[in-house]
């Protein structure tokens, strides 16, 4: 229970969110932790968007922090910072999470990694990359240790977010492959999928490579509406655009622009908004259509103002010194760029200063103003040259890193492997399967199975003075002979205890004649058909027949069994067996009475602990 409110909470995965909500009742004061229903309320706010109704809720929980459990406290204080996230508030965010009283709950491998994921989420956004990058790489290191190691893939994305900002596309498009190519299809990280994917796309156009970033952005818009994944979706609508423009598709891209545009001035979002007025006035400009680029480009800069988006300003005023100039006015053009390549390197955004000193050098040419051409020609260079000298160090870094991951990929292989082994050695094949495709919690209703218990006659007296190493090695021996008679006859092994060995037919797939194999497979044991390290006459056997309810809870150890009264009769069956012999109820005396290879002896009514009397059968070959 602890687990899957961690999951609901901290990492908001989907299905741990609805299962919460649907438990509402359950998890109020729980023994495992104290869940109050109003903090569900959040949770659930939460997952539908409503940001305010959360932060209202989680707020009142910090400020009465005495009087609440130390995980409402952690769970609120969680939820407190996503909703930060959404607005882009990183002091406000960073302050929180850097609470001691928050921090101090944060312990457990799934926790400390939320913590640290969030943190790095706000040190990006205040351009922070080395803690950032630091941070990622902590909250790494413990999310493999944590029950939901599929998390490392938002975090490897969030590292490869954090060197596309840095303006290393490289090293960004390594990560990002990474991330997507070991990803398993899981509901719960659709959505982050299609953000990485999204991501790729960005770092592929950085790079020049417009027709792979258009391919992966027309398959992420197969997947997402704009009422649904608005953020994501008019992301990925205004990079075709660019994408387009790049590749000469002229049409296309005005078509895609006009469309951000008209949906981001419906929506209210005035950031795309100017984003896609930009898009418009350079795609006039290379269309040769100077008024209406100046006019989008106008209109983009007023809304820049007007909304104190500085970043926009910028790309607005380089749209409009672009347009200045391809009318011919060169110092206005030049005096604006000027500008703007000023504020880049101010803001250490060295990648656009180089872009913006290219044509700066240009434009001052051009007005030949050659001692200024120089300048900033030296200047760019002096720039350059800073970027080259860490490009050796990024190659090796990368090379590195890919080492590393190859290494991991082959790790989790490994370990892969061995964790199916182990578990198609201990349980059967179907479950297991289903195990390792990631289903944690199964519960199947099986209306009509065959359940056969056996156990060793005085095994106490006979192992009184044997060796551990022996009584191992007799163990081993005599279920190993037992799975062989199973396997013959499609019988799976559910689990031993002690002595004790209890097998099925009929769970992993539906069979007709599920009671002749369960008995088939009795008979070779106690007529000597495999091999055994005691006599088979040492053996009492007991067999049942009817519907069981089968499945594997949830939790630290893993293990199948199976439920319910046909189990219960089967045990009492063997309970009442004698040595080398089959005893069976009256539900598997009928199916087979009329089959020549079985011989059936009716016993008298036996006195069964919860049933009272019943007819029972000794069951033969005859052979």
């Amino acid at each position: 229970m602890q687990d899957l409110l961690d999951r609901a909470f901290f990492l908001n995965l989907p299905s741990a969110v609805a299962e919460v909500i649907s438990r509402r009742g359950e998890l109020e004061g729980a023994e495992v932790v104290v869940v109050e229903t109003e903090l569900i309320d959040a949770l659930e706010h939460y997952s539908m968007r409503r940001y305010e109704d959360t932060e209202a809720i989680a707020k009142r929980y910090l400020e009465n922090a005495d009087f609440r459990s130390s995980s409402c406290i952690a769970y609120s204080a969680t939820l407190l910072a996503r909703c930060y996230a959404t607005r882009g508030q990183s002091q406000k965010g960073l302050q929180l999470l850097e609470l001691p009283e928050v921090s101090k709950q944060f312990v457990e491998p799934l926790a400390s990694s939320t913590l640290y994921w969030l943190t790095a989420h706000f040190l990006r956004v205040e351009k922070k990359f080395i803690e950032a990058k630091d941070t990622l790489q902590r909250a790494y290191d413990q999310i493999v240790l944590s029950s939901v190691p599929k998390n490392a893939f938002r975090i490897i994305s969030d590292m490869a977010n954090v060197h596309l900002a840095q303006g290393d596309e490289a090293m960004a498009i390594t990560l990002y492959e990474k991330a997507i190519s070991e990803f398993e299809i899981d509901p719960d990280f659709a959505d982050a999928l299609i953000r990485a994917r999204c991501n790729l796309a960005s770092a592929y156009q950085r790079i020049s490579r417009d027709e792979d970033a258009l391919r992966v952005y027309d398959e992420i818009l197969v997947q997402i509406t704009g009422e649904k994944d608005w953020s994501t979706f008019i992301v990925v609508k205004l990079n075709r655009a660019i994408a387009l423009r790049a590749l000469k598709r002229m049409e296309e891209s005005l078509h895609e622009y006009s469309a951000v545009r008209l949906l981001s001035n419906n929506r209210g979002d005035y950031e795309f908004e100017i984003r896609a007025l930009i898009g418009l006035a350079n795609h006039c400009s290379l269309m040769k259509q100077i008024n209406d680029a100046r006019s989008y480009a106008a209109d983009a800069e007023h809304i820049a103002t007007e909304r104190g988006v500085k970043s926009l300003l910028i790309e607005s005023r380089r749209s409009i010194a672009s347009i200045e100039h391809l009318d011919g006015n060169v110092a206005v053009a030049t005096k604006i760029l000027s500008e703007c390549f000023d504020q880049y390197v101010e803001w250490g955004n060295f990648s656009e200063a180089i872009n913006v000193a290219k044509d700066l050098v240009d434009f001052y040419s051009e007005a030949e103003e050659y001692k200024k051409a120089m300048e900033i020609a030296l200047e760019s260079a002096r720039i350059q040259r800073t970027i080259y000298e860490g490009e050796i160090e990024r190659s090796v870094e990368i090379a590195s890193v890919r080492e590393r991951f190859a290494k991991e990929k082959e790790a989790v292989r490994a370990r892969d492997e061995e964790r199916t082994k182990v578990l198609h050695a201990v349980m059967p094949a179907h479950i297991a399967n289903r195990l390792t495709a990631g289903e944690r919690q199964i519960v199947d209703t099986l209306p009509a199975v065959t359940i056969l218990f056996a156990d060793v006659v005085g095994f106490t007296e006979l192992v009184s003075s044997m060796t551990g190493e022996a009584l191992l090695e007799l163990l081993s021996q005599l279920f190993a002979g037992m799975d062989l008679a199973a396997s013959r006859f499609g019988c799976e092994r559910i689990k031993t205890i002690g002595d004790s060995y209890m097998a099925i037919c009929g769970a992993s797939e539906s069979l007709d004649d599920h009671i002749e194999r369960i008995v088939r497979m009795a008979l070779a044991v106690v007529n000597g058909e495999v091999p055994l390290p005691i006599h088979p006459s040492q053996l009492r056997i007991g067999i049942n027949t009817g519907p069981v309810i089968a499945g594997v809870m949830d939790g630290q150890r893993v293990s199948y069994d199976v439920w319910g009264d046909t189990v219960n009769v089967a045990a009492r069956m063997e309970e009442h067996s004698r040595p080398g012999s089959i005893n069976c109820t009256e539900a598997v005396a009928k199916r087979i009475m009329n089959m020549p290879e079985f011989r059936l002896i009716q016993r008298e009514p036996l006195n069964i602990h919860g049933k009272g009397l019943m007819t029972t059968y000794w069951i033969e070959s005859t052979r």
